[in-house]
């Protein structure tokens, strides 16, 4: 069945759906959509808690009931929901997975677990793979789009998604759930969370495993119709996560925590002989120490946290060149990510002035590199990076209400990163300065918000680009302006529609150059008797301009709702002219929640991705696919609900990234216990 007919048989299915839940809507009493619907706080917009009606930047909140609602397995699954995302896997479950975020790169995409970045230092532009971060203890998600630097510094030219965990309640309550479906797939979770006098908590642990399915070849024919039987590459994660608090007194509050996830997944290789037994390991491990005092009644809000992540890795690689059994090589590779330091951040409530934040940053970076061959000979681990670097900031946002309505909010960030210890020799410090303006304007008549932002982004050099075989110790910064304006509406406590249209220009961006010049003919790597020549050099400059649309509809109140997100975009390479590589001109997502009685829910969902290329210069198309899903849900008691996910209902046949595989049709089913 080609792509097209899906396309049309999903889309045919999606707008019956629709037709249905439209049908009563006239008979339909007014009611209230539930607070709970649509919330009100964010954090990571304003590095302090702010309204949502009151917020002049592009943010989606995906809120704790949300979560629970969706029953998600992984990050990405939730992630969907917020337009302007486009998200790529290479191959089933805990197989490498980068979001981008409005047309910018992976490595633009600054990742925060309550506050603590999560980018590994060790990968080439210092990315964040999402397989490995766990759902076991996750509060909400908060995505804010858009260059985000002069609040957040390095990393975040294409936008910021923040993670929080829960934090303990009065009393004691927790949570277990148990999972099991498709492709040999089982899963549970847990948590606890809770408080007895000024001390609070929460504790979350979560267990994965699943057979999967082979990483490159699954259901494309091409591959999988020229070769053997393909192997199942399966992956297990285990991953721990705690926070404990303690309200020393009425103006004084210490908070630490730590996770732990440990993800192992079996992977393939691309090439001729794709089926091979390479493996990976990552063991990412987070912990801070925080201490939030309040002084002068309460108008001044301080917040000092020491933080550190570290993120081990080991690949097992093996390429096959032939038919023999010894026709292959194999290659071990291990990575070493650390970060540590130290944040202050102060806000300073002015009253008619508004109000004031003020913040100073230092964190090092260290990444570590080594690789041996281990066929057809063995030699000795040698070190390929051995580099870190160190970044100081300081930061100043001022915002303020004028009037009642109109709200703004001036950033500014001033970054040194500076070099030292490194294995191929110092280099001089980058120093780089970003901007911010956001501006709200509530118009209560109509119950619509007018909302646009306008800022610079500048992510500086990895350790990677500067210091490995192909390193160019005097790259400059990475630079990007951005801006989007907006509005926010409001109808009748029954409709929320948000559009937005955002325009990015990126230049100084580094990228992988082949040649001499600029490359020194030092500038190789050598496997098995081949030389690989090039480096990174500042040559690239990119533009990436759209539109995102998000609704959310109480059609039939307590019995039907819509969600709907959309994004259109546009992302050129300017030296070229052509496509960006793994950018959907077109993505939707449409869901329907139906409650047909007390107790059930049912949810069917439908994702469209567009026709795009898997490579630079509009090379290797890849189609465009619908996929249908569907969730469900029955409460058995006001602590007890059972569930059914259901995934590609209807057998689509698509790939995310070019020659890796993706799920079939498949089923799974859970349990859900509170307390």
């Amino acid at each position: 069945m080609s792509n097209r007919y899906r396309i049309t048989a999903a889309a045919r299915v999606a707008v019956s759906i629709v037709s249905i839940a439209l049908a009563p809507q006239a008979y339909a009493q007014e009611t209230t959509i539930p607070e709970t619907t649509i919330p009100e706080i964010t954090v990571t917009a304003l590095r302090a808690e702010q309204t949502l009606q009151r917020t002049g930047s592009a943010v989606t909140v995906i809120t704790r009931e949300e979560i629970a609602r969706s029953s998600a397995r992984t990050v990405d699954d939730l992630l969907r929901q917020s337009p302007g995302l486009s998200i790529n896997t290479s191959g089933g479950p805990g197989q490498l997975q980068n979001v981008l975020l409005r047309g910018a790169e992976a490595r633009h995409t600054l990742v925060l677990v309550d506050g603590v970045r999560l980018n590994d230092p060790s990968t080439t532009g210092g990315e964040m793979d999402f397989s490995a971060i766990a759902l076991d203890n996750v509060e909400r998600i908060e995505v804010l789009r858009g260059p985000q630097s002069a609040l957040y510094g390095s990393d975040a030219m294409g936008g910021v998604i923040q993670i929080f965990t829960k934090k303990g309640r009065s009393g004691h309550g927790g949570a277990i759930s148990v999972e099991a479906g498709s492709y040999g797939t089982k899963e549970t979770r847990a948590n606890l969370h809770g408080a007895q006098g000024p001390v609070f908590y929460s504790l979350g642990i979560s267990a994965f495993n699943t057979d999967g399915f082979s990483a490159v070849g699954y259901r494309i024919p091409r591959i999988a119709g020229t070769l053997p039987p393909l192997e199942a590459d399966g992956a297990t994660r285990i991953s721990g996560d705690f926070n404990i608090g303690w309200r020393a007194s009425e103006n004084l509050t210490l908070e630490a925590g730590v996770n732990r996830t440990d993800n192992r997944v079996a992977i393939d290789s691309v090439g001729s002989y794709p089926d091979v037994p390479g493996n990976t390991r990552t063991i990412l491990t987070r912990s801070h120490l925080s201490a939030t005092h309040l002084a002068f009644d309460g108008l001044l809000r301080s917040k000092l946290t020491l933080f550190s992540t570290q993120t081990d890795r080991t690949l097992n690689t093996f390429y096959r060149y032939g038919a023999g059994a010894t026709d292959y090589s194999s290659t071990r590779f291990t990575y070493g990510g650390e970060r540590e330091g130290a944040e202050y951040q102060g806000d300073l409530r002015l009253g008619a002035f508004g109000q004031l934040t003020l913040g100073a940053r230092t964190e090092r970076d260290k990444a570590g590199q080594g690789m041996n061959e281990l066929y057809p000979v063995v030699t000795s681990e040698a070190t390929t990076v051995k580099a870190r670097q160190t970044t100081n900031s300081a930061f100043g946002i001022w915002s303020k209400t004028i009037g009642e309505n109109w709200n703004v909010s001036l950033g500014a960030r001033l970054d040194d990163v500076s070099g030292a210890d490194n294995l191929n020799g110092g280099r001089g410090g980058v120093t780089f300065g970003t901007w911010r303006a956001t501006s709200s304007y509530l118009i209560t008549q109509t119950g619509t918000k007018l909302r646009g932002s306008i800022g610079t982004g500048a992510k500086a050099p990895s350790l990677y680009q500067l210091y490995s075989e192909y390193g160019t110790n005097d790259l400059a910064p990475e630079k990007s302006l951005g801006l989007d304006i907006g509005f926010d509406q409001r109808i009748n406590s029954r409709l929320d529609l948000s559009a937005s249209y955002f325009s990015n220009s990126f230049r100084n961006l580094i990228d992988f150059a082949s040649t001499s010049p600029p490359c020194g003919a030092t500038q190789f790597t050598q496997y098995f008797g081949v030389k690989y020549y090039g480096c990174y050099v500042n040559i690239a400059r990119a533009k990436t301009q759209g539109a995102e649309l998000e609704l959310k509809a109480s059609l039939v109140p307590e019995f039907v709702r819509l969600k709907a997100a959309y994004t259109y975009l546009d992302a050129k390479d300017e030296t070229t002219g052509l496509d960006l590589a793994r950018r959907p001109k077109h993505a939707a997502r449409l869901a329907l929640e139906l409650r047909p009685r007390e107790g059930w829910l049912i949810e069917p969902r439908v994702t469209f991705v567009g026709a795009r290329f898997d490579a630079p210069g509009e090379t290797k198309p890849l189609s465009g696919y619908a996929k249908l899903d569907a969730y469900g849900e029955y409460r058995i008691s006001e602590n007890a609900t059972a569930y059914v996910r259901l995934e590609n209902i209807t057998n689509a046949r698509y790939e995310n990234v070019l020659n890796y595989g993706t799920a079939g049709r498949s089923g799974y089913a859970g349990l859900r216990v509170k307390w």
